[in-house]
């Protein structure tokens, strides 16, 4: 249904290599190719968005902080992406058209050889703010421009 779906808006920390990776208690398929790939786990530390439109508007998820399932990789992949490409696994929690969703996950793959947009520069902003009584909050501002 094109009408309905979800907006993903999620942040990654700094990508690292497979082994730093693995030697930090990540996860990944196993796959030939996968010492070639950079990993990022989720950063919890700003913001995330998991919104649902259409038939799935008023769902309120939210990931599960504890599930090996919060990165994305990057790199070739041939068995699931063709090529370069980027995916992304995501565990959840939460309701759904008044059920509850005890986990589920998100599993994305990616192809960035075959992508129609090329993005011409990205810029993102953060900055943190604190108030008088130690309430802390991080704001992102991201503006991309495409060619």
């Amino acid at each position: 249904d094109p009408t309905s779906g979800w907006i993903i808006d999620v942040y990654f920390e700094s990508l690292v290599d497979y082994t730093t990776w693995i030697a930090s208690g990540g996860i990944t398929t196993n796959d030939p190719q996968r010492t070639e790939r950079l990993y990022g786990a989720v950063d919890f530390s700003k913001p995330y968005l998991l919104q649902g439109f259409g038939d799935y508007t008023g769902a309120d998820l939210s990931l599960v902080e504890n599930s090996d399932h919060q990165y994305m990789d990057l790199g070739p992949h041939a068995d699931s992406y063709g090529d370069y490409g980027m995916g992304l696994w995501l565990a959840y929690q939460g309701t759904v058209n008044g059920q509850t969703v005890s986990e589920g996950t998100i599993e994305g793959a990616a192809s960035l050889t075959k992508c129609v947009r090329i993005r011409g520069r990205l810029i993102l902003r953060e900055w943190k703010v604190t108030d008088a009584a130690g309430n802390t909050n991080v704001f992102i501002q991201r503006v991309e421009l495409e060619e």
